[in-house]
């Protein structure tokens, strides 16, 4: 951007005034001084106009407190986007959150004692290490096993008998189930299950009675029990379970979890409302007091918040300094550098409070707004104050202030197209511009000509 400036720079200082000289404009009489711009409108209203901004002035200094920095990233993209909605979602399931601390530690007993520290705090959901991928209280549950192993475990082992049925036995086989239910409801008529087993039953005499003895009832014993051997070998082989232990961890998995030299991973997950930059700021804090060197997405989020906001004050800082520097070797004048940095001042402060009324906080993206405004509007501002240094009418008068404001429409409308955008980073960034620059012509042609006369030149001659 910088070298652009410098390209265009160079090419207003040679080959406009060439195409000038080539093409040269046609010239226009004035017939009267009186029909001058229609800002002159405004002078004798400058006392109100004054008035009005000192009011303007000091709201916008109690609101401008309230101005925020959205530090989070996902903000500036569209949540109507497959990946980012998909991410949203992904945010409610208790599982899983973009959030998530990451903290190494030394050893694996070491990542288990920080995840206990670690859980008891009101911030924290959860933590997890490769030590829950391990089954608690695994002695109690294998003897649970040994004991239905000694029990299943001979029914279980019996070679299933070659197949013998036919129709007219599966027929026999339905009503004998049938009679089985009604005889258990006549034994338990209060039962829970008593009303269902009679629907199931009145179920089973429909089907009788609309298939027969047909292909329909084979279909049925291979839907009710075409699977039952292999879920009997699948019982079988689960009651021979043995302790788990990290060895029996898949090796991708656990080098995941654990370097090649022990330094274990601790996943530590948020308890509320991570895009909130309170709630992200508390957390990060929280678990900053047990984890000095914790690290993941939270963690890097607000570091570069306040990278991009210490980067922000740095810009506007040397952008201030250089063209006060600038400003002050071009007028030698006091009066002049504060009636240049006044509109600029002005509009900053009119855009902070905007957005804090708006709800548009600064972003990534749009930091960069008052920094640009201060190159873009410090050419209006000099423009008008040294035009008023050189002539003895009233500058508002002149051509000047017409000049000043279609280039700045001319800015706006380039700027006011980005708000158009998709993007919800590109966008805020064109809005919150666009609306520095209205804020800035206003500043500009309206109050600084009031500045101008209420505060005239001294004549040195």
């Amino acid at each position: 951007a910088g070298s652009g400036m410098f390209i265009a720079l160079f090419t207003n200082l040679s080959i406009l005034p060439a195409l000038i000289f080539l093409m040269p404009p046609e010239k226009i009489e004035v017939k009267s001084k009186k029909s001058g711009n229609a800002l002159y409108f405004f002078k004798p209203f400058k006392k109100y106009i004054l008035l009005i901004t000192a009011i303007l002035t000091a709201c916008c200094i109690y609101i401008a407190p309230g101005v925020s920095f959205d530090f989070d990233p996902l903000n500036l993209k569209n949540p109507e986007t497959e990946s980012v909605s998909t991410l949203l979602d992904l945010s409610k399931n208790n599982n899983f959150s973009p959030y998530s601390i990451t903290v190494l530690s030394r050893n694996l007993v070491t990542a288990d004692r920080l995840a206990r520290r670690a859980e008891v705090l009101p911030i924290v959901k959860k933590t997890s290490t490769i030590s829950d991928l391990i089954p608690s209280r695994q002695d109690e549950k294998i003897l649970i096993i040994d004991k239905l192993a000694y029990i299943l475990g001979p029914s279980l082992s019996q070679i299933p008998l070659p197949k013998t049925s036919d129709n007219n036995k599966r027929h026999t086989s339905i009503l004998n189930l049938r009679n089985g239910i009604i005889k258990f409801n006549k034994d338990y008529p209060e039962h829970i299950f008593t009303d269902k087993l009679r629907r199931f039953g009145q179920t089973l005499i429909e089907f009788l009675e609309t298939t027969r003895p047909s292909p329909a009832l084979e279909e049925l014993e291979r839907s009710l029990i075409g699977n039952l051997p292999k879920e009997l070998l699948k019982l079988k082989n689960l009651l021979g379970a043995q302790e788990i232990t990290l060895k029996d961890i898949p090796e991708s998995l656990y080098l995941r979890q654990v370097t090649s030299n022990g330094r274990a991973k601790v996943d530590i997950t948020p308890n509320g409302d991570m895009r909130d930059k309170n709630e992200l700021s508390d957390f990060v804090t929280t678990v900053r007091t047990i984890a000095p060197k914790a690290t993941g997405a939270p963690v890097i989020i607000l570091e570069a918040g306040k990278t991009v906001i210490n980067s922000f004050v740095k810009a506007l800082i040397i952008a201030l300094t250089l063209i006060t520097i600038l400003v002050i070797s071009l007028t030698n004048s006091f009066r002049e550098l504060i009636l240049i940095l006044a509109p600029l001042i002005l509009a900053s402060l009119y855009t902070i409070a905007a957005s804090v009324l708006l709800n548009l906080p600064f972003n990534f993206a749009n930091v960069i707004v008052l920094p640009l405004l201060f190159g873009l509007g410090i050419a209006s501002s000099i423009h008008l104050v040294l035009a008023e240094r050189e002539r003895e009418e009233d500058v508002i008068r002149s051509s000047t202030p017409r000049a000043i404001f279609f280039s700045a429409l001319t800015t706006i409308g380039s700027f006011g197209s980005i708000a158009l955008s998709s993007h919800p980073g590109t966008s805020s960034m064109g809005l919150l511009l666009t609306i520095a620059l209205i804020f800035s012509i206003v500043c500009t042609l309206i109050i600084l000509p009031a500045l101008l006369s209420v505060w005239p030149k001294v004549d040195t001659k």
